[in-house]
């Protein structure tokens, strides 16, 4: 795949930013797609039309093919974002919320059976993917041994009287490589 650089905006790009900026001029025939992409929109938002029912006004108001009216509405979705599926995720946010006030009602009333119920249904809303599990030993407590130089444990005690450590003030510091040593793997 290619990149393309444009020397100027596409007419639906300039449509776009005419919602944005009243100083950007368009042609008789942008701002006739201009009022389709609007009138399709208002459809939709305001007048709560599927897709289908929105395809269908347009036929209807501007007399244009069932093809052109799925390109304004496309350009519509394009212009102002895609409704569809801002609507899917409010209305799961609203069912979770729902679900989780419900459980927290039963629970309060000591509906144990019933908050377990509830619980069970809200966790499925999720999508906890095996990716996403956690492995057994993430939760465990791990003990690494660090093994220090003499010089840097005479410095580490002289630090530690001071009250802080600043391993900056260790004259000739520098990170080293390491490696990860397995329980059962001889140090080299």
């Amino acid at each position: 795949m290619s990149l393309v650089k444009f020397n100027q905006d596409s007419p639906i790009q300039k449509i776009k930013a005419s919602f944005l900026d009243d100083e950007i001029i368009l042609t008789a025939k942008q701002e006739e797609v201009k009022q389709q992409i609007r009138f399709a929109y208002t459809l939709r938002l305001e007048g709560g039309y599927s897709p289908s029912q929105t395809i269908e006004h347009l036929q209807k108001e501007y007399g244009v093919s069932q093809a052109t009216c799925y390109r304004i509405y496309h350009k519509a979705m394009y212009v102002f974002g895609e409704l569809d599926m801002t609507d899917l995720k409010a209305e799961k946010r609203i069912i979770l919320e729902h679900k989780w006030s419900l459980y927290q009602q039963a629970r309060d009333e000591k509906n144990i059976e019933l908050a377990n119920k509830i619980l069970d249904e809200y966790y499925k809303m999720f999508d906890f993917s095996e990716k996403m599990a956690l492995e057994e030993g993430e939760l465990k407590a791990h003990q690494y041994n660090v093994i220090v130089d003499r010089g840097v444990r005479k410095f580490m005690h002289q630090q530690f009287n001071k009250g802080s450590v600043d391993f900056n003030s260790y004259p000739n510091i520098e990170d080293v490589e390491f490696k990860e040593v397995k329980d059962g793997e001889e140090e080299g």
